[in-house]
């Protein structure tokens, strides 16, 4: 028998592949449970393949029985599964039906367990051999079959049912994508079924004389599902990846958009260390003209022209990092020097507002993790439209206000308040919707590119109406190390 050995080898050896390659993808997303009864399937169809080996190979009827027995455990494993393979990934199919089969396999089950030799047979008086595939397997001879074998033979009919109604509801409410998915799956679970059930009443009842051979059935089944599953997950890899390239291109945009609005900003921070430098240049020009200058103020002149020079240099680092598109690099940073830079920035532009532009962060916080520029950009956004909130109130009534803190769970937590209008109550989640925005010339992106950099970091983003009025904007980051000073 080594033909048939080797084929029903096969088929488990395909099926347990099947159920890594699956088990792998589940670990990957574990909210998706069909990936997961779908391994179940696949290893339900392995552990069934020596069951039928074995009684191919029997040479007793009582062997041939026991083998049948233990044949329903992985048998009802197998059928439990595509039931509710079906009813989560296409997410159809009525629950009485599914329900209704499941009690009945269960009952089969148990019953199989509680009868000897088995579920299907009161006795089995001979058994015979056949040719099969060019070798000599056995089958069942003389027997006589219980009179509720059919219940088995009945609840594939109300499986069958329970596809086929699930099948066609997923075919009505879907596109074309929704349609070929249903089809696909709809005919890999009836084609096999009703073929299986039409077999083994016929070598039940002994019409025919055949081993019982469901896993090469089941297999097909497993065959073009996994097919199924697989072009699903090389669809949805590449929409993973326009998505990100997406991203990208959508953070690109808003860093040039929010420069735009900080450019007088950026003229007004460069423009005290230019003059600066300049002032103590003539102051030491002035000295250099005299007989006997003065050194030690020659040196200190020096010095703080360097340190003006350097300070500019780092406020177009800065701004050249902002707006330079790059990849989210992982980090300790502390949140006092991102705020105060944020804060700077935001200074000259918040002064021209009129607005009481002011930022509590208390010394000695948990060092953040992540990536400085990125997080910069979530405050600078928030800020701004802070900013552009108040417009309307009276100048003196004018405040924003940037808050840092610790959070629960290792977190800290980041607010940005100001006196504003509010949000509307139905809108507090729909503003973080991409290409939604309130302002007359928003491009939309601003609060959604900023929780998807706060989801990217491990934290939340979301907004509420302050009691005493205007609108609360949280965020929350993960806590990391210390940075090394």
């Amino acid at each position: 028998m080594w033909l048939v050995t080797f084929l029903w080898s096969l088929n488990a050896a395909i099926a347990l592949m099947f159920a890594v390659v699956c088990g792998l993808a589940w670990s990957a997303d574990r909210q998706d449970r069909a990936k997961l009864i779908f391994c179940a399937m696949a290893i339900a169809t392995a552990a069934a393949t020596p069951i039928e080996l074995g009684m191919m190979q029997a040479t007793t009827p009582a062997q041939w029985g026991a083998e049948l027995r233990w044949y329903h455990l992985p048998v009802f494993v197998t059928v439990i599964s595509q039931a509710l393979f079906v009813h989560y990934y296409l997410g159809t199919g009525r629950a009485l039906l599914l329900w209704l089969y499941v009690a009945i396999r269960v009952f089969v089950l148990v019953t199989n367990f509680l009868v000897e030799p088995n579920y299907h047979f009161h006795e089995i008086s001979s058994l015979q051999h056949i040719a099969f595939l060019g070798e000599q397997v056995t089958v069942v001879g003389e027997a006589t079959v219980r009179d509720w074998q059919w219940i088995a033979g009945g609840s594939i009919l109300i499986l069958i049912a329970f596809v086929v109604d699930a099948t066609v509801q997923s075919w009505r409410r879907g596109g074309r994508d929704s349609r070929r998915k249903a089809l696909t799956v709809g005919l890999a679970m009836i084609v096999p079924l009703v073929a299986n059930i039409t077999l083994n009443q016929l070598v039940v009842s002994g019409i025919l004389k055949l081993p019982i051979c469901a896993t090469l059935l089941f297999l097909g089944t497993l065959t073009v599902i996994g097919y199924e599953l697989g072009r699903e997950l090389i669809v949805n890899s590449r929409a993973r990846m326009q998505l990100t390239s997406l991203r990208q291109e959508w953070a690109q945009v808003e860093r040039v958009n929010s420069l735009g609005q900080l450019a007088s900003a950026l003229s007004h921070e460069l423009s005290q260390p230019l003059a600066a430098i300049l002032m103590n240049v003539d102051a030491a020009r002035q000295q250099l003209r005299v007989a006997d200058p003065d050194l030690d103020e020659l040196r200190a002149t020096l010095e703080d022209t360097h340190k003006d020079g350097l300070r500019a240099a780092a406020i177009i680092d800065r701004i050249r990092a902002f707006i330079k598109t790059r990849s989210t690099v992982g980090q300790s940073f502390g949140l006092e020097e991102v705020a105060h830079d944020v804060t700077s920035l935001l200074q000259h532009e918040a002064t021209v507002r009129n607005v009481d532009l002011t930022a509590s962060v208390p010394a000695g916080l948990p060092a953040a993790f992540g990536d400085p520029v990125h997080v910069s950009q979530v405050m600078l956004n928030l800020l701004i439209n802070a900013m552009d909130a108040v417009q309307d109130c009276s100048a003196n009534e004018r405040r924003v206000s940037l808050e840092v803190c610790a959070g629960d769970r290792d977190m800290l937590s980041i607010t940005v308040r100001d006196c504003g209008p509010g949000i509307p109550e139905g809108r507090l989640e729909e503003i973080f919707n991409p290409l939604v925005t309130t302002k007359p010339t928003g491009l939309g992106v601003g609060l959604a590119l900023s929780r998807m950099i706060v989801d990217a970091h491990g934290g939340t983003l979301w907004a509420e109406n302050s009691p005493a009025g205007g609108a609360v904007f949280h965020f929350t980051l993960p806590q990391g190390p210390r940075p090394v000073p």
